[in-house]
């Protein structure tokens, strides 16, 4: 964090709490993870799937915050030094999937959209989108750090929460089921089509 001058205190005290500063730390392994191209990718997705599970449960438990040194209006994106993570190109035919936008359902009585999806664009979006707000944080001004704090909490508790939860899902299916090579339960074999407990399918990796 750049040099300004302190903090207010109420800033300050909301930065140094528990559930800050535990998201924070989730933040920082998810990055060194996502950033670390030489690990294994199987190691990797197991990582990974645990890694996204406690960013996100973190970023859910944020606490609320009413805006006083900032307004929406102040939000600036900015970005700290920041590298495409090469390993997650290295999921190759696990990289595709598809999955249901869960909008429509509730919006109409059509059919939920089922959109091609893929775990690169994911996960790096995911990465860039934390550290815009890391970033905005760095300044150290109350106006950034509440504004960076603010978009974390609205972030998870809308598009990157959900975002995160279709990743998830998609690597446990990953972890549990494609990399043991488990093609078949009791009640039969196990098709993407029919993987609908997490409303997600992979696309030719079975």
């Amino acid at each position: 964090m750049k040099e300004n001058k302190p903090l207010a205190k109420d800033l300050q005290q909301i930065l140094n709490s528990e559930e800050v500063q535990n998201f924070l730390a989730a933040v920082d392994r998810f990055n060194n993870l996502l950033t670390n191209n030489g690990i294994e990718i199987k190691e990797f997705v197991k990582q990974t799937c645990l890694s996204l599970t406690e960013l996100y449960y973190r970023g859910r438990l944020l606490p609320e915050l009413t805006l006083k040194y900032s307004n929406t209006d102040d939000y600036r994106p900015y970005l700290l030094s920041w590298e495409y993570a090469n390993t997650i190109d290295k999921l190759e035919d696990l990289q595709m999937y598809y999955a249901i936008n869960p909008y429509p359902a509730y919006k109409s009585k059509e059919a939920p959209l089922v959109a091609k999806r893929s775990l690169s664009s994911d996960l790096s979006d995911i990465l860039f989108d934390i550290n815009i707000s890391l970033g905005l944080m760095s300044e150290g001004t109350d106006k950034a750090v509440e504004q960076a704090l603010f978009s974390f909490k609205v972030k998870f508790d809308c598009l990157l929460g959900i975002l995160c939860l279709e990743v998830i899902r998609v690597l446990q299916y990953i972890k549990f089921w494609v990399l043991p090579g488990i093609t078949a339960t009791y009640d039969g074999p196990i098709l993407p089509s029919k993987f609908d407990n997490f409303r997600v399918g992979l696309i030719d990796c079975i």
